[in-house]
């Protein structure tokens, strides 16, 4: 046995050291971790996405039984291929025997060169965190779509891991350095040193020892010395409950941004242990702490160099500090504290030379602009000065003091609203071992707010602070934020204060008193006003019991566009050392509906925890009022609908719920639903909110049993209720960057229904709604169909209507649209950037057949079913503007039809804005023509703005379609149009009229007016008893002679009040051409114009008698000239110049001007009895050519009774053979004296020469 031992010790002493030397010398050449290398940088990107690439990694061992791993570069890049992470080498080493005891000691771990570079993604993340954000999302994604794998139980390893001690004692970074790059903004912050050495031992304690510089680009700021020691605060590992539902992300603030806001500079030396004392859990500091040379930058103001030093023993620690506002003016504090529990006291000395209030109001003014607070401490000015010298000493129960504190002649003023702050003034003296405050007091906008009182020797206090109805509108407008007051008016308000403190500094007491009156805050808008008649508050403490109440008065909430008021008369609060309790309140929602309010918090000082129910019933006329009058008149409502509520919060949760029922007999909707007809409706909202995260959740419209309670205990309510439209929602992140994971609106089940003001109408509806992403601009998708809507009271019908989101965009598409035989397809495309100024980017309007005719009958039908809307009470002066725009769109009707009017093919472009619809490049077919154009419409004051062409239109269907007048005037037109009207009714639109219409008819033919006999009708030839008897037979002569074809028909109109304008319209015919001017009253059809034409001498040579009179065929002797006729020729002429002759269109091509008349016709009266229009019926002549038959005409005998019907040459002659039988009697030389005077006949030959 004996040799056996001596054996096995020997073969153990041989052993051992053939395996130390193995581990030494053998296991660290014959173990090539470098073959690993494709499984450990799998192992990496497989669980952080992470691409992990090194140098040579080799295993180390030491004589002290440790093991480790040394290795050359490496590098840590992100997936996209940015380096996060570098070093140029890596070593560190574990002590294998503390692995026997369950712990980790790693002994020595030393990295060269380590490089930390961190990117900011657009201001929003950092790039490493968004790497690890969606590992985490990808994990809960996974875990939300198998959710067998979050059900799998952990298997259970040999050791518990949670006992296993880890120590690293000694954590060496060369040359490091660590970067925060903000790429976007083209700045960074670089930490760098020569070397830190770190220690952590197993979550007690940690050090930190190095020397740093902290770099603003390239710029050092802050030089750092640290030594630090500190022991480690237990963190309570609460078990949080994880959704899966919930998008996780980091939060994130811009360290380079805000870095660079202040631009701290300072430079810091510490040395630092610090420890917990085990039992009172007291801090504990030894070490010291030196800050100095520091300031910041405020809004480009630059701070003088301030410190701060700390020297610390235990719980009791010496202070020195200097805070300088400029370079002259500083608060220094310097002294002893010891904050033990056992004896605490203070031995404090403040010291200030004069502070002066303009400095600080700077400084404040520098604060807020950094921070980006918009303010107008630009406008106010300040006086006055702080001045300190004092020193407090007491152990809180003895006090000894000397010294004082002074503010005088301050004042504070804004030169828009005047003195703020004024006659500000404070007297403490700390003389004679008391602290005591005299005659100390301020000027809020001329009202006092009072401070006095002491503290003496033997640390008693008492102390008052009041204030009498302080103005609050003042300090708001001086100090609220800019961005806020131009939003909201705090009208009126004021505060009352009355608080004493008395008693000893360990148990003291303290009462507060206050009293807010007549507050009335309103925003610019005009959406509400928000006001409080009285608000008393009142607390004290008391041997450690707290008592306390609060009444409140006349609350009112209006909302003066709805005229709505929500008022709250009377509400108490009582307040007790531990609960604050809301009594019951009832709340009154316009005239009728009461909602009652009760709640309390339990633990407020501890475990704080709240409940707050609401229960009531809003009468449904007073929710209608909210609604507006507008929209009332298209609901149907009926009854009071029951509402209950509750409220509850306990540390990081929060509970809503709101409930509210409908049934037959108490309701309010705009739409039917069949599906619930017989049965209650139940809405449901449930919100809860946990930390950071809020879940919506069983939540929506419900059904239930007619004849169902509605209960206090809110969840009993959902028992047998059955989902109708279901409300379901998550956002994560609310501390950070508020992210939607899931909000959704369904329809589970297509329903049935009706519009309530059309009692026949029907339809089914479907759909879902579902948003995700950043609350700010979340991305949308789903869709609400409609289906087989019918609403037969305006003869109209759809067969399906969609409104479809994807993302942020939104279409509607209604298919299949018959509105009383006219069909039509509308598509409208916008997305809600553009819809939070109610933009529509597109809408398309399609139809095969539009009935106009038909369709006014179903606006009408429509005009007639829509409820009154109720008149406002006073007529509002202002148009009222359309607010919608549409960006663009375009039309395209196959076929409008109105009448016997078909239009073919009408296409166009349309937009909206500033209530303006364009219709752009019109272009339609229509009566042999086309129409192109721009029209133009102010949908609210009705102008319109036409400028469209038209070609080849048939004159004479357009005529007989349009006006129904038939053989007027046929060709082909062609037009221009420019013009502007205004109004609905024709009045106001003819009234309105203006602009200018250019046409050309061609190769066509006038109706009465195109017909030369017509012009003979005129009133002057009929009334003459020559004329009247011998027109019938010119007529007749004449009537197969075509006057009424023309070659071109064309003309100029102008319109203005109601006229228009003809300038000129003019006609060139074969037989006829025209000249027509005047003008058309369009309101009573009335017309005043003169035509002026020329006629072919083929012509008129057929008139016979009328063309005798024609001034040119007058000095002709022309054979049958009656002489009545000829010596009344000066009444059926008109004296024209040659340049009026001109404006006559010559004849048609061909046609000699030489023989051809012209003549005048003078219309008058009303245009729908073109006969009876014509007044006149002259010729046109020259000036020259008038006077020449006059003289002819004077050389006519003047006929005798009876000879009137004679012919001139007959006159002629009768006066001849007169002239000879008188003659036969008389001698020769009776006649010799006549040879001077020659004789009637020699005189009409002579003139028959000329």
């Amino acid at each position: 046995m004996k040799k056996f031992f001596t054996i096995t010790g020997y073969l153990i002493l041989g052993v051992i050291p053939c395996l130390y030397l193995a581990f030494l010398f053998y296991l660290p050449r014959k173990i090539d971790l470098n073959t690993y290398k494709p499984d450990i940088q799998k192992l990496v990107k497989d669980n952080t996405n992470l691409t992990l690439d090194y140098d040579d990694l080799k295993l180390t061992t030491s004589p002290f039984l440790e093991a480790g791993i040394k290795t050359g570069k490496i590098r840590v890049n992100l997936p996209d291929g940015s380096e996060v992470l570098s070093a140029n080498s890596f070593k560190g080493k574990v002590f294998l025997p503390s692995l026997l005891l369950r712990s980790v000691r790693i002994s020595n771990v030393e990295i060269d060169t380590p490089k930390l570079n961190i990117e900011i993604l657009n201001n929003e993340s950092f790039k490493v965190g968004k790497v690890y954000e969606d590992i985490v999302n990808k994990q809960r994604k996974e875990r939300l779509e198998n959710p067998t794998i979050e059900a799998v139980e952990p298997q259970n390893l040999p050791i518990d891991v949670s006992k296993v001690k880890i120590f690293a004692p000694s954590v060496n970074l060369k040359n490091y350095s660590a970067v925060i790059d903000d790429t976007k903004a083209h700045h960074k912050l670089t930490l760098k040193g020569d070397k830190l050495k770190l220690g952590y031992f197993n979550g007690k304690t940690a050090k930190l020892k190095t020397e740093a510089k902290l770099l603003s680009d390239d710029n050092t700021n802050v030089v750092a010395k640290l030594d630090i020691d500190t022991f480690l605060p237990e963190l309570k590992k609460e078990k949080k409950f994880q959704n899966n539902e919930e998008v996780f992300s980091l939060p994130f603030v811009n360290p380079v941004t805000a870095y660079r806001t202040y631009d701290l500079k300072s430079n810091i030396n510490t040395k630092l242990k610090i420890r917990q004392h085990k039992i009172d859990k007291t801090i504990l500091l030894n070490g010291y702490v030196d800050v100095e040379n520091t300031t910041v930058k405020l809004s480009g103001l630059q701070l003088p160099e301030s410190y701060f030093k700390l020297k610390s023993n235990g719980t009791v620690s010496d202070i020195d500090t200097n805070i300088y506002v400029t370079d002259s003016e500083y608060l220094n504090l310097f002294g002893t504290v010891d904050y033990g529990k056992d004896n605490p006291y203070i031995d404090l000395k403040l010291k200030s030379p004069k502070v002066h209030f303009a400095n600080l109001l700077n400084i404040t003014k520098a604060y807020l602009d950094t921070i980006h607070i918009q303010n107008d401490i630009a406008n106010m000015t300040a006086s006055g000065y702080l001045l300190a010298n004092a020193s407090l000493k007491t152990d809180f129960k003895d006090i000894t003091s000397t010294g004082k504190i002074l503010i005088r002649n301050g004042n504070i003023s804004d030169k828009n609203i005047g003195l703020i702050f004024n006659n500000m003034k404070a007297n403490i003296f700390l003389d004679n071992n008391t602290l005591q405050v005299l005659d100390s007091r301020v000027l809020i906008n001329n009202k006092p707010l009072v401070f006095s009182g002491k503290i003496d020797s033997n640390s008693i206090a008492n102390f008052d602070i009041k204030a009498d109805k302080i103005p609050l509108s003042g300090l708001y407008l001086a100090f609220a934020p800019k961005d806020i007051k131009e939003e909201y008016i705090l009208s009126s308000g004021n505060l009352s204060l009355n608080s004493k403190v008395t008693g000893e500094i360990k148990g003291i007491s303290a009462l507060l008193k206050t009293d807010l009156e007549n507050l009335v805050l309103r925003d610019r808008a005009g959406n509400f006003i928000l006001s409080n008649s009285d608000s008393k508050f009142v607390i004290a403490n008391y041997s450690g019991k707290i008592f306390g109440k609060m009444i409140n008065k006349g609350f009112l909430f209006t909302l003066p566009k709805t005229n709505s008021v929500i008022k709250d008369e009377l509400l108490t609060i009582n307040i007790d050392n531990k609960n604050v309790k809301l009594n019951k309140s009832k709340i009154r929602v316009n005239n009728h509906s009461d909602i009652y309010l009760s709640g309390n918090i339990k633990n407020y000082l501890s475990d704080m925890e709240t409940e707050f129910r609401a229960d009531g019933g809003l009468v449904v006329s007073d929710i209608a009022s909210f609604i507006g009058t507008d929209a009332t008149p298209y609901l149907s409502m009926r009854g009071t609908i029951p509402i209950k509520a509750l409220f509850s919060t306990h540390g990081k949760r929060m509970k809503v719920i709101v409930q509210a029922i409908a049934n037959d007999s108490n309701y309010i909707t705009p739409i039917k639903i069949n599906n619930l007809d017989g049965k209650q409706s139940l809405f449901q909202f449930i919100l809860n909110k946990n930390d950071d995260s809020i879940k919506i959740a069983n939540s929506g419209l419900y059904s239930r049993n007619q004849n169902a309670q509605f209960n206090d205990n809110l969840y009993s309510n959902m028992g047998g209720a059955k989902e109708v439209v279901s409300i379901k929602g998550m956002v994560s992140n609310l501390n950070t960057t508020p992210f939607i994971n899931l909000f959704k609106i369904s329809i589970p089940r297509e329903l049935d229904g009706s519009i309530c003001i059309f009692n026949r109408s029907k339809f089914t509806v479907g759909g879902h709604l579902f948003s995700f992403g950043n609350l700010y601009s979340p991305r949308l998708t789903g869709d609400l169909t409609i289906r087989n809507l019918e609403i037969p009271e305006i003869q109209t019908k759809m067969r399906h209507g969609i409104l479809n989101i994807n993302n942020r965009n939104l279409n509607i598409s209604l298919n299949d649209i018959d509105a009383n035989g006219s069909d039509f397809r509308i598509t409208t495309q916008t997305n809600f950037d553009l819809l939070q100024t109610m933009t529509l980017s597109n809408v398309r309007v399609f139809s095969r057949m539009l009935d106009v005719d038909k369709l006014m009958i179903a606006s009408n039908n429509l005009m007639k079913s829509l409820p009154a809307t109720p008149a406002s009470s006073t007529a509002s002066k202002t148009t009222t503007n359309i607010p919608v725009t549409v960006q663009r769109g375009i039309i395209h009707f196959a076929k409008i039809k109105s009448g016997n009017i078909v239009a073919d093919n009408t296409t166009g472009r349309i937009s909206l804005a500033n209530n303006v619809l364009h219709l752009d490049r019109l272009r339609t077919h229509s009566m042999g023509g086309s129409v192109d154009g721009n029209i133009a419409m102010n949908l609210a004051t009705t102008d319109l703005a036409v400028k469209v062409q038209g070609k080849n239109f048939d004159v004479e269907k357009v005529l007989l379609e349009l006006a129904n007048m038939k053989d007027t005037l046929s060709g082909t037109m062609n037009f221009s149009t420019n013009i502007t009207l205004k109004g609905l009714t024709m009045e106001e639109q003819l009234k309105t009229l203006k602009g200018s219409v250019d046409f050309n008819v061609k190769d066509g033919q006038l109706g009465p007016f195109g017909k030369f006999e017509n012009f003979l009708m005129a009133e002057n030839l009929r009334e003459n008893a020559f004329f009247s008897s011998t027109i019938g037979s010119v007529i007749t002569n004449i009537a197969t002679i075509d006057t009424s074809h023309f070659n071109s028909l064309y003309g100029h109109l102008t319109f203005k009040d109601g006229w228009a304008n003809i300038e000129p319209i003019k006609s060139q015919g074969n037989v006829m051409s025209m000249y027509i001017a005047g003008k058309i009253n369009l309101l009573d059809n009335s017309a005043d114009m003169k035509l002026r034409a020329k006629l072919a001498s083929t012509f008129s040579d057929k008139l016979g008698p009328v063309a005798n009179i024609n001034p040119v065929n007058l000095i002709k002797n022309t054979p049958g000239l009656n002489v009545v006729a000829a010596k009344s020729f000066s009444i059926f002429c008109q004296s024209v110049s040659t340049e009026e002759l001109k404006a006559i269109p010559h004849l048609g091509k061909g046609k000699t001007e030489g023989n051809a008349t012209k003549f005048q016709v003078v219309l008058h009266g009303d245009t729908r009895k073109p006969l009876k229009m014509i007044k006149s019926f002259k010729w046109l002549a020259l000036d020259s050519e008038i006077q020449s038959a006059k003289d002819f005409v004077d050389t006519i005998p003047t006929p005798a009774e009876g000879e009137e019907g004679m012919t001139v040459e007959e006159l002629i002659k009768l006066k001849e053979e007169q002239s000879t039988t008188k003659t036969q009697g008389t001698t020769i030389e009776q006649l010799e004296p006549e040879e001077s005077n020659p004789s009637f006949f020699s005189k009409l030959k002579n003139k028959k020469k000329k």
